[in-house]
């Protein structure tokens, strides 16, 4: 007597097969994906630390400004005084060469230059910044009280501790300083995302660390912030 084709038994192959590739697939698409990601935040400048401490200041146009101000701002940043004899104009040169290029394309992009010699007023400043060609509100050089400067730029942004040169050691009267020569780039989210050392005295070090901040700009500048 032949069993009715509704009791014949099921093959399980017929049911685990369609299952077996449904969990291939979604497994290859996981790892496509995750491969994806890896080579989109393989060039991801890390997080260092967030700048949460706000900072009061004068900007060279006398007008009081806060950091707080730029909130939402991607920022670079490097030391300053205007009597400097050699490494602020260079650091300057190169923070030009960047606003250049960059600046009209992004209107996000703010550059600062912090003075460190108390005795910058906004007029010497607004000297300065002339002679350097720079003339936008998009760059403040701004002075300040010292103390709160030197301790913010030193444990907030990781700049190298400001050390005043003994008189020995200085080439002129106004070589008064040892500072960092580093620029410091700021995401929008308040994020220190690299220090460059764009003088570094090695030409070979010194191009990769522009060529870095260049890049490392580029993408930060593209980034999407964090959600308020």
């Amino acid at each position: 007597m032949n069993t009715p084709s509704s009791e014949r038994q099921i093959n399980p192959w017929s049911i685990w097969i369609p299952i077996i590739i449904m969990v291939c697939g979604v497994v290859i698409l996981y790892n496509y994906l995750m491969i994806q990601s890896m080579r989109k935040d393989k060039d991801r400048p890390p997080f260092i630390t967030q700048l949460k401490d706000d900072l009061e200041l004068t900007e060279r146009s006398g007008k009081a400004v806060k950091l707080s101000d730029l909130r939402g701002k991607v920022i670079l940043a490097a030391h300053f005084y205007s009597t400097c004899p050699s490494g602020c104009s260079m650091i300057i040169d190169e923070m030009k060469g960047l606003y250049d290029q960059f600046a009209a394309k992004y209107p996000q992009l703010q550059f600062i230059s912090f003075a460190i010699d108390p005795g910058d007023t906004p007029e010497r400043m607004k000297e300065a910044a002339e002679g350097y060609g720079v003339t936008g509100e998009n760059w403040w050089f701004v002075n300040g009280d010292q103390a709160r400067i030197r301790t913010y730029l030193n444990l907030k942004m990781k700049f190298y501790k400001l050390e005043e040169k003994p008189e020995a050691q200085r080439t002129s009267p106004v070589d008064k300083y040892n500072h960092d020569m580093r620029v410091a780039l700021v995401d929008a989210d308040g994020h220190l995302r690299g220090m460059y050392e764009v003088l570094n005295p090695d030409p070979e070090f010194r191009k990769i660390a522009q060529t870095k901040l260049r890049k490392d700009l580029e993408y930060v500048l593209n980034e999407k912030p964090e959600a308020p």
